[in-house]
């Protein structure tokens, strides 16, 4: 991230806390707070966790976040069908889980999707 963009996150972030002050929004001033500093030298994590691939964990994000079928996420990615069947299939075994719904349940228990889109939590 650009130094210019890591200020204007932080100005927005002020900008939200003094309007939520000014409102009197509480929980929305807290909250607000409560998001992490953005730094211009210290990247997000960017690598999957369970040695997914990124395309890999871009399929997974939108099996759990978006609840898409490999239909929709075939046409969103603009790849075939049975591509993302694969890429389905492979997640599988690398999260060690026997099928969707357990992919999808991890997800939740892990709380694997709830960082800013484009970031990935690293493995623990």
């Amino acid at each position: 991230m650009a130094a210019g963009d890591a200020e204007a996150v932080a100005a927005a972030k002020a900008e939200a806390i003094e309007t939520a002050t000014r409102l009197g929004a509480k929980p929305l001033k807290t909250a607000v707070e409560k998001l992490p500093e953005v730094s211009a030298t210290k990247p997000g994590p960017t690598k999957p966790p369970y040695s997914l691939t990124p395309r890999e964990w871009e399929i997974y994000r939108l099996l759990v976040v978006e609840s898409s079928t490999n239909y929709q996420i075939a046409r969103r990615l603009g790849i075939v069908e049975t591509t993302v069947a694969t890429h389905v299939h492979r997640l599988y075994p690398k999260l060690d889980v026997p099928n969707r719904a357990a992919a999808i349940r991890k997800a939740y228990e892990e709380r694997l999707f709830e960082g800013p889109p484009g970031t990935a939590p690293t493995a623990g």
